[in-house]
């Protein structure tokens, strides 16, 4: 559910996967683990990513995906 939220909201800026990790200083390999439910980002890259996605304007999705992270978080414990 991260993933796909993370990807939808990629989309919806109109960014690849190489622009979008560019700009949160990730690799696109890491952005692509993340998309497809691979890997969970660590809290401090999860506020960094949070933080530019807010600055786009996104604020009601961030939500969405903190909530979501959260949860999968746990769920993973």
């Amino acid at each position: 559910m991260f993933g796909k939220l993370l990807r939808d909201i990629r989309l919806s800026s109109l960014k690849t996967q190489k622009e979008f990790s560019a700009e949160i200083g990730v690799g696109e390999s890491t952005l692509n683990r993340w998309e497809n439910g691979k890997k969970l980002p660590k809290i401090s890259m999860l506020r960094r990513l949070t933080a530019y996605l807010e600055a786009l304007g996104y604020t009601t999705d961030v939500d969405i995906l903190r909530k979501t992270w959260r949860e999968e978080r746990r769920a993973a414990a």
